[in-house]
């Protein structure tokens, strides 16, 4: 059973959302990304074990969201012509077809177009990341020093809430910076911190530093990507003992 959102302006799957979203028939600015967020961990937080297939699948989506919610918000006015330009070109191509088929035909483009972009950073960001090997004193035993049994979705979850209420605690009022924050950029960062540490990282130690909750929720969302793609390991030694986070060896 998917993930059942319950927002104030809609209800329903989250791949049901992104449609009406890509379709123009939601308003993405009256979507909260962190509601989403957290009621998706929830619903993680319930399942007996973590389903890495459908945590992918919210991964990409969520990013398409964000990268969709990006652009309304922030200004990019040289990259909102062109692709105005080639939206314009596909309606012209489509003169042929009824009102409906041609709304059906840019909705559709809008969509593809979204998740190509998201598919290609992610693509773009292995080939940076991967480009060299990791540090000798990564050693295989060393990788090894930990217990290898899987860590609980509860309690990686747990982890994270104690994060977000750190932060609602302390977060200072700030301005809006218009720093991009992408998935890719923070899978990156993970791996770099992971690279340059002797010892595998502490969840709080990882996330230590963050002041803003979007930036907290885009670094969970890319630890879950690396972890789907074995890229990392998340441990614990003990119940309701830390969370260790390091690389994982193929």
């Amino acid at each position: 059973m998917s993930c059942y959102l319950k927002l104030r302006h809609f209800e329903g799957p989250l791949d049901l959302l992104v449609q009406l979203v890509v379709k123009a028939e939601t308003d993405i600015q009256e979507i909260s990304l962190s509601q989403i967020t957290a009621q998706y961990l929830a619903y993680l937080a319930g399942l007996p074990e973590l389903d890495i297939d459908q945590a992918s699948e919210f991964v990409q989506l969520a990013a398409t969201l964000l990268e969709i919610k990006a652009r309304r918000v922030l200004p990019h006015p040289v990259r909102l012509r062109e692709e105005e330009a080639e939206l314009d070109l596909e309606e012209e191509e489509d003169t042929s077809s009824s009102g409906e088929g041609r709304v059906t035909h840019l909705a559709e483009y809008r969509k593809f177009k979204a998740l190509a972009a998201v598919l290609r950073n992610r693509e773009e960001a292995w080939g940076k990341v991967y480009t060299r090997p990791a540090p000798e004193s990564l050693s295989k035993g060393h990788l090894r020093s930990l217990p290898s049994g899987a860590i609980s979705v509860s309690a990686l979850v747990e982890a994270l809430q104690q994060v977000l209420l750190g932060l609602e605690e302390n977060e200072p009022v700030l301005e809006v910076s218009r720093e991009e924050i992408t998935l890719v950029k923070q899978m990156e960062h993970i791996i770099q911190r992971l690279e340059s540490d002797l010892n595998p990282v502490s969840f709080e130690a990882l996330f230590s530093g963050i002041r803003t909750r979007e930036r907290l929720i885009i670094t969970f969302l890319a630890l879950l990507e690396l972890i789907r793609l074995q890229r990392i390991q998340v441990t614990q030694q003990e119940t309701l003992g830390p969370i260790f986070i390091e690389l994982r060896l193929n």
